[in-house]
């Protein structure tokens, strides 16, 4: 299922989608920018970051309608980082 494509979203004020903040979470630049970069013509806000940890204080600080999430990460894992979905800390 496609949400959107590109010749969908001539500006970004015809999105369905530019209400929601995506969280790109990835250890390689290279796919952060090219992910940033396509998810940025179709929602509102696109932040990165290059580890679990810098991802979980973006989290504390923002919210977010998607977080994409590499597994293979150094140090903690995207699979490990289940804590990032309990919300009781942010209440």
């Amino acid at each position: 299922m496609t949400l959107f494509q590109t010749s969908d979203v001539p500006n970004q004020q015809s999105s369905p989608y530019l209400a929601f903040s995506v969280l790109v979470v990835d250890d390689e630049v290279g796919m952060q920018t090219v992910l940033k970069k396509a998810l940025s013509k179709g929602f509102g806000h696109v932040d990165t970051a290059n580890s679990v940890e810098e991802a979980e204080n973006l989290r504390i600080q923002n919210h977010y309608d998607l977080i994409i999430l590499d597994i293979n990460l150094p140090g903690r894992s995207g699979i490990e980082w289940k804590e990032a979905f309990n919300d009781q800390e942010r209440s």
